[in-house]
């Protein structure tokens, strides 16, 4: 079983679109990943089963490997979370498999399931909207400086909770503010 999310990756002044790709199999119980990580992206393995944990979702004993691709680039940072909880909520059937289909989804996660803002929203979008993606999932405390980059759809959360309710039922957070731009088209 495989599944896969676009998220970016800051690089300087730039951003960089990378995959969070999640695989499920037989095998000995262990979450791997792999991608040229730094510190912080390694950590990420534990961040993201305990909020998925405490959000309600038991990762299976199965041998489970996230690979943030491409593996030439080095990752580091923490906005890797999110994109890689909601790869693994649509490998396990927990969100539709079309599932942030044609978005990129950025954000921290703390223990609790709480989706933490991040640094260096602004060039990684400025770079997806380049790229043609017109859609995204940031940390609710990000929103303002999301739309900054205009006409892109913004989709702001609190937690891993709101994100599997958009994803279910296309239902807006509430944050505290709407956007009113429409979600665009799947991307490969």
């Amino acid at each position: 079983m495989y599944s896969c999310v676009s998220t970016l990756s800051l690089l300087g002044l730039n951003g960089k679109e990378i995959r969070a790709e999640a695989d499920m199999s037989e095998g000995l119980p262990v979450f791997d990943m792999v991608g040229f990580l730094g510190g912080e992206v390694k950590e990420a393995r534990e961040r993201v089963r305990t909020a998925l944990k405490n959000s309600g979702v038991l990762l299976p004993p199965k041998r489970i490997t996230v690979n943030l691709s491409p593996a030439d680039i080095k990752k580091s940072g923490t906005s890797y979370d999110l994109a890689v909880a909601v790869s693994l909520l649509k490998l396990l059937g927990k969100v539709p498999p079309e599932s942030a289909d044609g978005m990129v989804v950025i954000g921290e996660l703390g223990l609790s399931g709480e989706v933490l803002r991040v640094n260096g929203v602004l060039p990684m979008l400025i770079e997806a909207k380049g790229m043609g993606i017109m859609s995204c999932m940031v940390p609710a405390d990000n929103i303002a400086e999301a739309r900054a980059v205009g006409d892109m759809s913004v989709i702001g959360v609190r937690s891993i909770e709101d994100a599997r309710k958009y994803f279910e039922s296309g239902e807006m957070p509430d944050t505290g503010e709407t956007d009113s731009l429409s979600q665009a088209s799947c991307m490969d």
